[in-house]
């Protein structure tokens, strides 16, 4: 006879909540409308969802969200709005606040970490560039309530040298958590819901075809200490953050820059690929506690001078690059003669560059892209319209160049 398949047994029953333990375990936040499970936060049910997970808990009443809102005692907590403060408590400013921040579990302490130095020395030989990515990582660290004002762009030629150990030591540091990995497709969606809690946002791959529109969608996020939450199903609302962008790429032009820009830190690694039995070493570190309690107590305790992660960034031979890299035909042009006449000049007409660039009438929108050129790459100043001498004419004429 055909045997037949053994059923599975299914010996984990469905957890049935006592009324204290959800009084003790959940919380209501008023401007989110959401329960939230205090020991799990990815746990986040709205009033319908709620009531029909404790049906069984609600007694006389018609819901059970309906009898604990009626109640003062024997409720759980129902703060105002959610917050994410590192080193304030779960539940504060006279229970008006929850915070989602949640400190990890991780003995700090002096240790070995050469092989963390190593890398980093194997990743960036430069000490002056090296020193910024360090200088970059111990801020975020040693002000875990602060926001960094501008982001760490790692930038390589090739891919499986490491980069991302970096992004995945401070992970293990700040616990994951506290952490939120994305993608360019969640970082252009219309729900981000991994801004909610996060001190550190890693973007494993950044490249893209429109880069000035992504250029758009991080500005704010890198430099703004109040953002929108909005999430599926969610009600939207607003929270202040903390968080700092880590990003890597191996794109020249991962991203639209100006000489103005001072939200990019952009550190260049020409490392190769190294043997698997480095990496094999080196990897165990995130396995080890004490390990990465050593790296944490180094970069907690780094002297970082003037450096300050809400100050400008500090401008890099890299950062140079990507610059130039992300120029269109006519930009590059232009800059690769800046230090001929016209464009060496203090004063010029648009004109005076269109004769240069060899060309009769340009259209309206080239010579709109020049102005912008003028404006943004050589600290240029419309100055009006004024007639030309022993002329009739009128020429709108731009100081340029300081």
């Amino acid at each position: 006879a055909e045997a037949k398949e053994a059923a599975v047994p299914f010996d984990q029953k469905e957890r049935r909540w006592t009324l204290p333990e959800v009084c003790n375990e959940w919380v209501w936040v008023a401007d989110a409308k959401q329960f939230i499970d205090r020991d799990d936060l990815d746990l986040m049910y709205d009033k319908e969802t709620f009531d029909d997970k404790f049906s069984y808990l609600k007694g006389k009443a018609s819901k059970l969200s309906k009898a604990l809102f009626g109640r003062t005692k024997d409720t759980l907590p129902k703060p105002d709005r959610m917050v994410y403060m590192p080193g304030k408590p779960e539940i504060f400013d006279k229970g008006t606040k929850y915070n989602l921040y949640r400190a990890p579990d991780l003995v700090v302490a002096p240790g070995d970490t050469a092989l963390w130095n190593a890398h980093l020395a194997y990743l960036f030989p430069d000490e002056t560039v090296r020193d910024h990515v360090l200088n970059w990582c111990a801020w975020l660290l040693q002000n875990l309530a602060r926001k960094p004002k501008h982001a760490l762009l790692v930038a390589g030629y090739t891919q499986g040298t490491g980069k991302s150990f970096i992004a995945e030591m401070l992970t293990a540091i700040l616990g994951p958590t506290n952490v939120s990995p994305i993608g360019e497709d969640e970082l252009n969606g219309q729900f981000n819901e991994w801004a909610l809690r996060s001190k550190l946002i890693t973007i494993e791959e950044l490249r893209t075809i429109d880069k000035g529109h992504v250029a758009k969608k991080l500005h704010p996020l890198i430099t703004q200490t109040r953002i929108k939450i909005n999430d599926k199903n969610v009600k939207r609302f607003t929270i202040d953050n903390c968080f700092g962008f880590f990003m890597m790429t191996n794109d020249d032009a991962a991203i639209s820059l100006d000489n103005s820009d001072r939200r990019y830190l952009v550190a260049r690694t020409h490392a190769t690929p190294n043997e698997k039995p480095y990496y094999d070493a080196l990897y165990k570190l995130l396995d080890d506690p004490v390990a990465i309690g050593a790296v944490a107590y180094e970069l907690q305790h780094r002297a970082l001078g003037e450096y300050s992660g809400q100050a400008r960034a500090p401008f890099t031979e890299a950062k140079g690059e990507m610059i130039l890299a992300g120029l269109g035909d006519l930009e590059h042009w232009m800059m690769d003669h800046s230090g001929e006449y016209p464009l060496s000049a203090r004063i010029i007409t648009i004109d005076d560059v269109v004769i240069a660039l060899g060309g009769g009438a340009r259209s309206q929108r080239q010579r709109t892209t020049i102005a912008s050129i003028l404006r943004h790459r050589f600290k240029g100043i419309s100055l009006g319209q004024h007639r030309l001498k022993n002329s009739d004419d009128r020429a709108s004429l731009w100081a340029i160049n300081g």
